[in-house]
Parts: structure tokens; C-alpha cells; sequence
């Protein structure tokens, strides 16, 4: 990941602009195979159809039950755990929907 990184979108704890691709090392042990960006906050699906999401959080963008304005490390997004097929972020909310059809 790389950019602006003003709220840690890139997982890479700090607020450092990035101008190269540096690898998120705190989820390289997950077998990635979706991800979506919103305006400062990520979610990444892994093969066993899990959201982990990180950045922006001061309107609860990443799902994660906290209320912190800044999540850091890549946190299990548990309310949608297993069943997720696809997900989009916009500005200041996500979406996701199930293998099952239905939209969170």
C-alpha cells in the first residue's frame, strides 16, 4: 500500500505519505483475495471469507465495534465473519455482501 496515509490507511502505523508500494506485513500471513479503499480506510477479505479493516474509523467506516478514530492494525471485522464475498468502501461508510446474497 502507499499514499497519503493521514489516518493510516496504508496499515503501516504512522502517518508518513508513501510514494512506493510497501508491503502491509501485518496481514501477509492471510490469503488475501479481495480488498477495496475508501477515502482513509481498507478492507481486505481472505480466503476463508473474513474482513479485516484498518484506517479512518471517526464515523465507524470499519466496522470493527470500536469506537476509535484511528484503527491501526488490520481488526477482524466479526460481526460478518466467514460469509463474505465481496466489499466496497466509500468516503465515511463500507459495504459488504454475503455469499448468501444479502448486504451488510
Amino acid at each position: 500500500s502507499w499514499g497519503n496515509n493521514q489516518h493510516n490507511e496504508t496499515s503501516h502505523n504512522n502517518y508518513d505519505k508513501l510514494s512506493l508500494p510497501r508491503m502491509c506485513t501485518k496481514i501477509k500471513d492471510e490469503e488475501i483475495i479481495g480488498v477495496s479503499c475508501g477515502w482513509e480506510h481498507s478492507i481486505a477479505i481472505n480466503s476463508e471469507r473474513n474482513c479485516f479493516a484498518w484506517g479512518n474509523n471517526d464515523c465507524g467506516q470499519c466496522g470493527v465495534g470500536i469506537s476509535s478514530p484511528v484503527i491501526f492494525n488490520p481488526t477482524a471485522i466479526k460481526s460478518i465473519t466467514g460469509q463474505v464475498k465481496m466489499v466496497s468502501c466509500g468516503n465515511d461508510h463500507s459495504i459488504a455482501l454475503t455469499m448468501e446474497g444479502e448486504i451488510y
